[in-house]
């Protein structure tokens, strides 16, 4: 996983600049989750759980605290953590994505990743 301070490139707008929690596809199998919180206490990935016969994944998400004394601003800002899927679960029909974070969250039903080839 990999995780920074703002917005996936290019989804700003999509993202309405505030909660509730996001997600968007990074790359081919990676999605891309935007919590809110802390700017220096950030919420971050903790946990996925795939269902695969349901073709979801649940994410939980956690204050990380950079070290004991750290002091976390009151400020709203996004963090992106990047996450690679596991293969098992089929990108060629809608994932559903649910977040779980104790402050906003979501569910989120991403379209497929790749386009299915004709038959």
């Amino acid at each position: 996983m990999t995780h920074y301070p703002g917005f996936p490139p290019g989804t700003e707008t999509a993202a309405n600049g505030r909660p509730p929690d996001s997600v968007f596809w990074a790359a081919e199998g990676q999605i891309a989750i935007v919590t809110w919180g802390s700017s220096g206490c950030p919420g971050l990935p903790t946990h996925l759980q795939a269902n695969i016969a349901q073709n979801a994944v649940s994410v939980t998400i956690t204050e990380w605290i950079p070290d004991p004394t750290a002091a976390c601003t009151t400020d709203l800002a996004p963090t992106t953590s990047v996450l690679q899927l596991p293969a098992s679960l089929d990108l060629e029909v809608p994932l559903i994505v649910k977040i779980v974070d104790g402050s906003y969250g979501s569910t989120v039903t991403l379209s497929p990743s790749v386009t299915p080839s004709p038959t």
